[in-house]
């Protein structure tokens, strides 16, 4: 019988793999964010392969970028009550909903610097195509505005976006946490009414 390409390794079970316990969209964003670190630190210390890996490393960081903003906007419109899923790539879009979200129910501002990296990085790929593809689904040529990266210097602005981002997710992790310690404080004191 042929192997399954999706499948466990019996023989090597410290590869077999499928997320943790936490919500699914926000371990998808932490792995890209790690894949796109693995990519980054390979260039930066082997100063090798940065014109090929270039491509594959901004578009995953990206994504980590899209996914991990979904992910913050789905645990906020959880803690508010609203009954929402966000799609579509466009980060501008997707970042202007999560600053709003965020200064809803927090009452504080998002970071200035995080914001305009975000509209950075939405300016030179709206479409989440230009570091995919060489062409749109309409067949024109995609024009990159960047003809140079310096990868070390992208990955410790994303980092900069990633800790803000992962301070958001605590944040909510912790309101989450707050919640259900209410919960459980109230049904005790239920209990002894």
């Amino acid at each position: 019988m042929k192997e399954k390409l999706f499948d466990i390794d019996s023989n090597r079970w410290w590869e077999n793999a499928m997320g943790v316990d936490k919500s699914p969209l926000l371990v998808i964003a932490d792995g890209y964010k790690l894949l796109a670190d693995l990519g980054a630190e390979y260039v930066i210390n082997t100063g090798v392969d940065q014109d090929y890996l270039v491509f594959p490393i901004v578009f995953t960081y990206r994504h980590y970028i899209e996914i991990q903003m979904k992910g913050l906007l789905h645990q906020l419109y959880t803690l508010m009550g609203v009954q929402k899923i966000v799609f579509g790539h466009d980060l501008k879009e997707i970042s202007d909903e999560l600053v709003k979200a965020y200064e809803k129910y927090y009452g504080n501002s998002f970071d200035e610097e995080v914001k305009k990296y975000i509209q950075e990085f939405h300016s030179c790929d709206e479409s989440s195509e230009a570091y995919r593809y060489d062409t749109r689904k309409n067949g024109k040529k995609i024009k990159r505005n960047t003809s140079h990266i310096g990868i070390g210097k992208f990955r410790k602005i994303m980092d900069k976006i990633s800790n803000y981002l992962e301070a958001i997710e605590a944040q909510n992790d912790n309101e989450f946490e707050n919640i259900q310690e209410s919960k459980h404080y109230y049904r005790m004191e239920e209990q002894y009414l």
